[in-house]
């Protein structure tokens, strides 16, 4: 376990120093420093009664020398309680390893601008009587402010000179016999978990449950005293945007003075409360809350963003329409070690096209400053009780053509009624798209249910008027054009822009030969062996079994061996076979009552949207990935 400690300190140290590198190092003067610094321990009363306190001080001599230091503190947690600990002349980083409540602290510390030699403050209470009882230092590593490089992966960075640091004698504490103690027994009043949650001070909230926890047997109540922590985790984490001088705009700065502390009381009411027994599976996050009227800015610093996730903290900014999971792999940050991030609230009327019904719910414009490698930002949409979830989608607005244009989902929880999209800059919408087709009484209810959401979608648009065309054959330039636009791919469909494909059938400028363009290039669509792709030509059911096996390869069984066979499997043709089966097993497509699958019958639209949207169900609750 003492190995666990310094391996965890020895990463944060140096997490640290690189950032105090990063920040200062070119700007620091040079210093003609000793080579060592010892650390050690003081007590303001190095005697006291059971229930009375005494104060510690850390301190380094010469402080000069001493710019991080890296140490362990011990002690019998059964005789001393640790109450509180600060930093005085340093600003301090407890490790996730430290447990004060089994009597270990693990520290780096870095020191303050005109910093003395003071690290930190302890305050202990003593539970024994009738003892002595020590603590104990143990130096790991320090580094003084002298400039130097180290190599890595080579590369040369600057870095900060080691120097060797040397803790002093334990600090022996008497207990005083009761005898000899005129303090009585502890009598503290503490605040009850109703004051704890009333306090308006996120901070002194914690603090002020911290304190409890250590205090008090909560084996009795154990999910009411996790919950307060939940409850008190999420207040000290969920950060308000300030209005600036320019009425119009919200902001909100994550830097190392406004979150550090923040920061830190999470890790320690954490660390007490798990020493303590409370459950802890609540999934935190350090949340930004974003205006829904005004633009709200956010600037995050490097810092911050390391330091929670080492914390195990996402990063939200979230309304009640939307929260954006600002994972660390996808924002860049700037020379000044920030990364940015707006959202403005842009007001769309409802739009009513025709057959077509466009209401939405809340329609924003996306900042997401530099992303790494045009990488984009996940972002969550939580749909509203009152909304029908089958007609909700997430839509780009597109400024040139002046319409929305729907953006595909990476997933959907119909439990938790939100649905999962990854953004680039730019406008979107969180939409009630809905097109009513005329004709829809004529097919079942399934199928009725899908041209609805595929509508919604963007993916069909009926056979004019406000018929869909229930009735009619689908093509396979169509049925191309269906799956096309249901996985978001780039079809160019702007008139003007060429669409070659290898198919000497298909013409540039016809309607689906940008669909067939990007299905070729996805290795969905084959062709005939003479290089034609026949597109007006009414597409079979084995044609469009085997379409959907190449988008999603692998999805199912393997072989239809491992399953009873259709009864007209016969007719199946054997370039169709394991592709058909494959979709059985996925549930895609499947035979009629009497187990015959009809292999060469033409596919209606109506059926064609029904395994349409049963693949796109099946993949928005999956890790599969377009290629």
């Amino acid at each position: 376990m003492h190995s666990e400690w310094r391996d965890t300190m020895r990463k944060l140290s140096y997490w640290l120093i690189a950032f105090v590198i990063c920040c200062s190092v070119m700007d620091m003067p040079a210093y003609a420093v000793a080579e060592s610094t010892e650390i050690s321990l003081s007590a303001s009363k190095d005697a006291i009664g059971k229930g009375t306190e005494t104060e510690v001080l850390v301190t380094a001599k010469p402080q000069e020398n001493a710019y991080g230091i890296e140490f362990i503190l011990e002690y019998d947690a059964s005789a001393l309680m640790l109450r509180e600990s600060t930093g005085v002349d340093y600003s301090l980083f407890e490790s996730e390893a430290a447990n004060p409540a089994s009597g270990s602290l693990h520290v780096s510390a870095i020191a303050k601008q005109s910093a003395g030699g003071t690290i930190a403050k302890l305050r202990f209470r003593a539970l024994k009587a009738g003892v002595r009882t020590e603590i104990k230092l143990t130096a790991v590593k320090g580094v003084s402010r002298e400039r130097t490089t180290r190599e890595q992966n080579g590369q040369v960075y600057p870095d900060l000179k080691e120097i060797k640091v040397h803790a002093g004698s334990p600090l022996t504490i008497r207990l005083l016999p009761s005898s000899e103690s005129s303090v009585p027994a502890d009598q503290t009043t503490y605040p009850s978990p109703s004051d704890i949650r009333k306090e308006p001070d996120a901070l002194k909230a914690v603090a002020l449950l911290t304190d409890r926890l250590r205090q008090s047997d909560i084996q009795s109540d154990i999910e009411g005293w996790s919950a307060l922590v939940r409850d008190i985790s999420i207040r000290l984490l969920t950060v308000h945007p300030v209005r600036t001088e320019v009425g119009s705009v919200m902001q909100v700065v994550l830097n190392d003075a406004s979150l550090m502390p923040v920061l830190e009381a999470y890790h320690l009411l954490q660390q007490t409360a798990k020493a303590a027994g409370a459950v802890l599976s609540y999934p935190y996050a350090l949340t930004v809350e974003a205006d829904e009227r005004d633009r709200t800015e956010l600037r995050i610093a490097s810092l911050i963003h390391d330091r929670a996730a080492s914390l195990g903290l996402a990063i939200e900014m979230k309304n009640r329409h939307f929260v954006i999971m600002l994972e660390p792999d996808r924002l860049r940050f700037n020379s000044s070690g920030y990364a940015s991030v707006s959202v403005v609230p842009v007001i769309r009327p409802v739009e009513h096209h025709g057959i077509t019904r466009v209401e939405p719910v809340g329609s924003y414009r996306f900042q997401f400053g530099q992303l790494e490698d045009a990488s984009s930002v996940k972002v969550r949409w939580l749909i509203p009780a009152r909304m029908n979830e089958v007609l909700a989608g997430v839509y780009r607005w597109d400024a040139e053509s002046g319409d929305w244009a729907y953006r595909r989902e990476s997933e959907r929880d119909h439990a938790g009624r939100t649905i999962t999209t990854f953004l680039e800059n730019g406008e979107y919408g969180f939409l009630l798209y809905e097109k009513e087709f005329a004709d829809l009484g004529s097919t079942y209810d399934e199928a009725a249910q899908a041209i609805r959401a595929l509508g919604a979608r963007g993916v069909v648009s009926g056979k004019g008027g406000d018929s869909y065309g229930v009735e009619q054959l689908v093509t396979r330039a169509e049925w191309t054009a269906m799956l096309v636009r249901a996985l978001g791919l780039d079809a160019h469909e702007k008139a003007g822009q060429r669409s070659d494909t290898a198919f000497k059938d298909v013409e540039n400028g016809r309607w689906y030969a940008p669909f067939i363009a990007a299905a070729s290039s996805q290795g969905w669509i084959t062709g005939y062996e003479d290089g034609t792709y026949r597109p007006d030509e009414r597409i079979s059911r084995a044609e469009l079994a085997v379409m959907l096996d190449r988008m999603w390869p692998g999805h199912g069984v393997e072989s239809h061996s491992a399953i009873q066979s259709y009864t007209d499997d016969e007719h199946i043709p054997q370039w169709a076979v394991s592709a058909v089966y494959r979709m059985r097993a996925s549930g895609f497509m499947k035979g009629d009552e009497y187990y015959r699958f009809h292999p060469n019958d033409e596919v209606g639209r109506d059926d064609a949207a029904v395994v349409l949207m049963r693949m796109i169900v099946a993949w928005s609750t999956s890790t599969h990935v377009v290629k």
